[in-house]
């Protein structure tokens, strides 16, 4: 195959997975715009306008992706199936699949979800937590949200908890379901789980970089937005490698999950004048401990994971010799891969979605 060619042949299946991209993206927010108007009937700002904000976000979720996934393959995928409505819905279907909980596997994602947890997100969190001001910042980033994510921390302790746990698992599983199951399940069918787990946790990263201009509008310090940013492409590297091998969704949305429920009672303890320093003896020493413990007891896996993860960034970066791939589309998948992250950011800036 000529370099033309294969450059041409690199662009196409990132544009077919732009396109299906950009289709959910506007079904989403046609969706979420059309239960917005609902909100419309919610006093607002409001504990109650918080959570139907974020449920409504969840449900548009659930529905816009498989939806959107259907009418994508309809667009844009030749009629080349005897039958086409099987065709059609296949990808709908593999994106539900990720959900699949089974009586024989569902320890074994609960045990992953534990160790994502005890072994990514909870270590990540603190080292987050323990530069100067940096709780202050997202409190305070909580609280300039438009969605009025920062009312639930006025609120008394039992409100506060059951807002934490509506708002925190419908978070959770739509970016699990959108940037792990949706971007990296169709870019792995459109190209390689390389790119995929590359392109998605970069966009993951990024979208957290609105919260930088926050902190700016806000006259802090913009170091911890960095880093919140940049650990959030960490968080959604290993998520995506993890997706990528074991195609289940529950773990990572877990995980992610109970960190934010750590993370929330860490900021509403603050915010209520305590101390972190009470929190961390309280809270996060007993966590270490059983963070020590859990990588003690199940550290075959957690090496096996760390493997796995580092093969992943090192194999992006190499030829890829099962796909014919020259050292020149090496340098032209990279680049390509660049742009659709771009193209997803913009996406993203401009409203449609996520």
């Amino acid at each position: 195959m000529s370099d033309k060619n294969s450059a041409r042949e690199i662009l196409n299946c990132r544009i077919y997975f732009l396109a299906e991209v950009f289709i959910a993206a506007l079904g989403l927010f046609l969706i979420r715009t059309g239960l917005g108007t609902i909100l419309t009937l919610v006093e607002q700002p409001s504990v109650l306008y918080t959570e139907l904000f974020y449920i409504f976000k969840f449900i548009a979720g659930l529905i816009a992706v498989p939806l959107c996934l259907a009418i994508a393959q309809i667009i844009l995928q030749p009629k080349k199936h005897e039958v086409i409505f099987e065709s059609n819905v296949a990808p709908s279907l593999q994106q539900f699949s990720l959900l699949k909980i089974t009586r024989k596997n569902f320890k074994y994602q609960l045990l992953w979800g534990f160790l994502l947890l005890i072994i990514v997100y909870f270590p990540i969190n603190l080292l987050g937590y323990l530069i100067p001001g940096a709780i202050e910042i997202e409190a305070k980033v909580f609280h300039s949200s438009s969605s009025g994510l920062g009312l639930y921390f006025s609120v008394p302790y039992l409100s506060f908890v059951l807002a934490v746990i509506i708002i925190q698992s419908c978070v959770s599983f739509h970016e699990e379901w959108i940037f792990r199951g949706f971007l990296v399940n169709r870019g792995e069918y459109r190209f390689s789980k390389y790119s995929a787990i590359v392109i998605s946790s970069f966009f993951f990263g990024l979208s957290h970089t609105g919260y930088i201009f926050v902190a700016i509008g806000l006259g802090e310090n913009i170091f911890y937005p960095i880093v919140w940013a940049l650990s959030a492409g960490v968080v959604g590297f290993i998520n995506a490698s993890f997706i990528t091998r074991k195609k289940w969704l529950f773990p990572v949305i877990f995980a992610h999950f109970l960190s934010n429920i750590i993370s929330t009672h860490t900021i509403w303890y603050v915010t209520q004048g305590g101390y972190f320093f009470d929190i961390f003896i309280f809270l996060y020493v007993p966590l270490i401990l059983l963070s020590l413990i859990v990588l003690i007891i199940q550290y075959p896996r957690v090496k096996k994971g760390v493997q796995f993860v580092s093969s992943d960034i090192k194999n992006y970066f190499k030829v890829d010799v099962k796909r014919d791939e020259t050292s020149n589309d090496r340098s032209i998948r990279i680049i390509f891969d660049i742009l659709i992250i771009l193209s997803l950011w913009l996406i993203a800036t401009i409203g449609l979605a996520f």
